[in-house]
């Protein structure tokens, strides 16, 4: 009778779902229930493992933002102090800093008075030999009776006088170029060639303020000649690198310097146009040539010394007069700045490298180029000849 009763409900309709399934053992909803507890307890006690470690990691990180704010608090604390420390030496050295250029200043003097002192040196002593050699030669002449004592006196002084007269006249005159045909004295030398594997740095000393632009050995003593961007040349002994004289008097930076071949004179050239020639024995500029228009780049000595030539960013090079201070030749022919220059060794040749990516070779007598030589594929710096072979140009080229 319940049979029936529970089909015909559910045939009807009037049972869910969960009335008409089958009625499900009392034991496995048991069991059922157990696993899903413990799952959830097997959750729980992970979620409580991974809150213990959120909570050491936090206490970690609180710990070091502690560490790092006392840090910053100690690396302050030290950096005033050595604020403090600092200003306190730079006003205690600013009561020195007088005292330091004026040392400096006596010991430039000092060193420019000793190699005064070491040039009349030099003087003297060739004045000495040239008298020794004369009296040696006079001392024959003077065992011989004199015919007129006085004739001979007053002929003397009279000679003397025509040859101040002739020097003076002389000093206004324009020098002359030596001949062609010169030999060169080292055509026939023999170099050998240094060993570079022992070559190795033997000093480094600090010698301008500001970018040393050129450098120069002097002819017969171990002296090396600097300019500089900031408006100076210098020479030092080498290789101690001590200062033996420096020279100021160009509005511009200087950027080259040469020797007299006799070591008696340098020659500078500048950035405010001008070339100037300097004498160690007077410690003074002589003389200053000023028909560049732009700024000069290079200076070069004759091998006799009385000529010098310049190269300048005026896109020409100039031959001066050492003796009348006057300009003999212009050359004219580069398109670009005339970077170098330089003398061929024993000739009346000059060669100039410039901007246009050329190196010109010409005849100081007529001021024409003798030779073009081209091949380089940027701007020209600096060339230079062998002295072993009189016609031979080596030149050197540099990537901007």
């Amino acid at each position: 009778m319940l049979q029936t009763e529970w089909y015909e409900l559910q045939q009807k309709g009037k049972l869910s779902d969960e009335d008409v399934a089958v009625v499900p053992d009392l034991y496995l909803r048991n069991r059922q229930l157990d696993g899903i507890i413990q799952q959830l307890r097997k959750d729980l006690e992970k979620a409580q493992e991974v809150a213990e470690k959120a909570k050491n990691t936090w206490d970690k990180l609180r710990k070091e933002r502690d560490f790092h704010r006392m840090h910053h608090k100690r690396v302050v604390q030290e950096k005033n102090k050595l604020v403090v420390d600092i200003k306190r030496l730079k006003k205690h050295y600013s009561h020195f800093e007088p005292t330091l250029k004026e040392l400096q200043h006596k010991y430039e003097v000092a060193m420019k008075e000793k190699m005064l002192m070491r040039l009349e040196r030099d003087k003297l002593s060739h004045k000495v030999e040239s008298l020794e050699r004369t009296v040696k030669a006079d001392v024959p002449k003077r065992s011989l009776p004199s015919p007129n004592q006085s004739g001979g006196k007053s002929q003397d002084k009279k000679i003397s006088m025509t040859h101040a007269e002739t020097n003076k006249e002389n000093a206004n005159e324009d020098s002359v170029l030596p001949p062609d045909d010169r030999e060169n004295p080292f055509l026939d030398s023999e170099f050998d060639p240094p060993k570079v594997e022992n070559m190795s740095l033997r000093k480094t000393f600090k010698a301008h303020g500001a970018a040393v632009s050129n450098i120069c050995v002097h002819p017969r003593k171990p002296i090396l000649g600097t300019c500089s961007d900031d408006g100076t040349w210098r020479m030092y002994s080498i290789p101690n690198g001590d200062l033996i004289m420096s020279g100021d008097g160009h509005k511009d930076w200087v950027s080259g310097m040469d020797f007299h071949p006799r070591g008696t004179h340098a020659v500078t050239g500048s950035g405010d146009g001008t070339v100037k020639i300097w004498s160690f024995s007077s410690a003074s500029c002589t003389s200053t040539l000023r028909d560049h228009t732009q700024a000069v780049w290079s200076v070069a000595y004759h091998d006799l010394g009385d000529f010098v030539v310049s190269a300048s960013m005026d896109h020409t090079a100039k031959l001066w007069d050492t003796a009348t201070g006057r300009c003999q030749q212009t050359f004219r022919g580069h398109v670009d700045s005339v970077n170098h220059v330089t003398f061929q060794p024993f000739s009346n040749n000059i060669c100039t490298a410039s901007g246009d990516k050329t190196v010109s070779l010409w005849d100081s007598r007529s001021g024409l180029c003798i030779q073009t030589f081209y091949g380089h594929l940027n701007s020209v710096t600096c060339a230079a000849f062998s002295l072993r072979v009189g016609n031979q140009c080596d030149s050197c080229w540099l990537y901007p």
